[in-house]
């Protein structure tokens, strides 16, 4: 489940909006891109992984002990997809800069399979290395929120990841409202 909906691809619009004349129109509406670009996101990603968990027979089912595991494992999926369209929204922005953004994506894509816990458990990694994956955003696109819902991270472990991922989150709003204020004033746009 994690891995489909880490492959929706939010870091395509810059440099493809602006390679084929879309992104004067986008600039030029009243509502703001990258709120619109994530709300349609979110609501793909809640409707197809989190909705079908959440049915009223899924909750009279549902014993009160495990009511606040479910809600840790919500808040890490959420986190998580709102984390990676932050971060992948960052990448695609730099389209304002360079023409050509999909050989960062595949640099992005391949360490993202090897830190993310895509191709091997990273509790398997020896310690330097694990201490350093635990402090960087990919681990907490798949890894983590699995590990949550596998019950393996649960207690103040739970707690320092969840605000680790918090932390990545606001992280990556920052940025990428910053980059795309910088990028729209160096942006021009020509033509008919």
């Amino acid at each position: 489940m994690v891995v489909t909906l880490m492959f929706s691809r939010p870091s395509d619009w810059p440099s493809s909006a602006r390679s084929d004349g879309a992104l004067g129109p986008t600039l030029a509406s009243p509502s703001e891109s990258r709120i619109t670009r994530l709300t349609q996101f979110l609501e793909w990603n809640l409707r197809t992984s989190l909705a079908p968990r959440l049915t009223p027979a899924n909750r009279a089912v549902l014993p009160p002990a495990l009511i606040e595991r479910t809600v840790s494992i919500n808040a890490s999926l959420l986190l998580s997809f709102v984390l990676g369209f932050y971060l992948e929204a960052t990448i695609g922005l730099i389209g304002f800069w360079f023409l050509e953004v999909s050989s960062l994506l595949f640099v992005y894509m391949l360490f993202n399979f090897f830190l993310s816990g895509h191709m091997f458990p990273l509790d398997m990694l020896p310690a330097p290395w694990r201490e350093l994956v635990d402090v960087l955003p990919l681990k907490y696109l798949a890894y983590f929120p699995a590990s949550v819902f596998l019950g393996k991270v649960d207690g103040p472990e739970l707690v320092r990841g969840l605000w680790i991922e918090a932390g990545w989150v606001v992280f990556f709003m920052v940025l990428s409202r910053g980059m795309f204020a910088r990028g729209v004033r160096r942006y021009s746009g020509y033509g008919g």
